[in-house]
């Protein structure tokens, strides 16, 4: 099992028994964070369709912007 999304606590909640406390857990933040690299488009057949496949597999939605 791997996780599609992790979170960076300082600390995990823990219940009065010393147990995780899941449901104090806070939600993941699925929006993606603004790159330092401008997007280049896929060039070629081979390009956009490993590019779409990328994008399933990491549940991205594709960008507008290109170079």
């Amino acid at each position: 099992m791997v996780p599609s999304i992790y979170v960076f606590l300082d600390s995990l909640p823990l219940t009065t028994t010393g147990k995780v406390d899941r449901q104090a857990l806070p939600k993941p933040n699925t929006i993606r964070p603004n790159l330092e690299e401008i997007f280049v488009a896929p060039t070629g057949a081979v390009e956009s369709a490993l590019a779409e496949i990328w994008a399933q597999v990491l549940g991205l939605e594709p960008r507008r912007r290109s170079r």
